[in-house]
C-alpha cells in the first residue's frame, strides 16, 4: 500500500472515511507526524529490513557512531568472528588490543578492548527509515508489503488516542491488534530468534 492507502485505510478502521475528524486538512501535519511514527517504529520494532556496512576503527577510539539508517544491531564480526555484546560497565578502559566485545549507547557502538589499530568490523543491522514518508503514492519501503496493514493498525490506535485518550476501549483494542501483529511480523522474519538488541530512543 501507498502512504495514501494506509492513511485511507486507517480512516476506514476508525469508521470515518471521509468526513471524520482526521479527514479535515488542518490535521494533515498530525498524519503526517503519525505515519512517520508508525514507519520508524514498525522498522525498528519488527526487525523487517536487514542491511550491512563496515565500521573502520581508528587508535585509540573506543566508540562509534552508528550507521545513519541502523535502527537495531543484530551482530559485529571482525575477521569471521563475532564480537560478544556486554555492558559499558563491564569495559576496561586501559586495556587496547583488537576488539573481541561491543556494547550498545544511546548513540553510540563501543567495542573492547580499545582498538590498538585500524580494524573492518563487519555489521549487521536492521533499518530504520532516514526520511519522511509522504502521504501520496509513495510506499514504505522497508515495510515488506504484506504487513503494510500494520501500519494502518498503528494509525487507528493513535487516532483513538487524540480522540478519546489511550484509556479509551478503542485505543485498548486497537493496541492490541497492533503490538499482536507486530509480533507476528517480527517473530515470521527472526524466525524466533530473540537474541536482537535495540539501540536506545534518541
Amino acid at each position: 500500500m501507498t502512504g495514501q492507502q494506509i492513511y485511507e485505510t486507517a480512516l476506514a478502521l476508525f469508521d470515518e472515511p471521509i468526513r471524520g475528524k482526521f479527514s479535515k486538512p488542518e490535521y494533515t501535519e498530525t498524519i503526517k507526524i503519525i505515519l512517520n511514527q508508525g514507519y520508524r517504529e514498525i522498522c525498528i520494532r519488527g526487525l523487517c529490513a536487514r542491511g550491512t556496512g563496515t565500521i573502520e576503527t581508528a587508535v585509540g577510539q573506543k566508540e562509534y557512531s552508528f550507521l545513519p539508517d541502523c535502527g537495531a544491531v543484530k551482530s559485529i564480526k571482525r575477521n569471521c568472528s563475532t564480537l560478544l555484546l556486554i555492558r559499558e560497565d563491564d569495559i576496561e578502559n586501559e586495556i587496547t588490543a583488537a576488539p573481541v566485545s561491543y556494547y550498545l549507547a544511546i548513540d553510540k557502538i563501543g567495542f573492547a578492548p580499545i582498538p590498538d589499530m585500524a580494524y573492518s568490523l563487519n555489521l549487521v543491522y536492521y533499518k530504520k527509515p532516514t526520511q519522511s514518508l509522504p502521504i501520496n503514492g509513495e510506499q514504505p519501503s522497508l515495510v515488506p508489503e504484506e504487513w503494510h496493514h500494520i501500519l494502518a493498525y498503528f494509525m487507528v490506535k493513535e487516532f483513538f488516542k487524540i480522540d478519546k485518550g489511550d484509556r479509551s476501549q478503542g485505543y485498548i483494542k486497537w493496541d492490541s491488534i497492533y503490538e499482536q501483529e507486530l509480533a507476528k511480523m517480527k517473530h515470521y522474519y527472526t524466525e524466533g530468534i530473540n537474541a536482537d538488541h535495540y539501540i536506545g530512543v534518541r
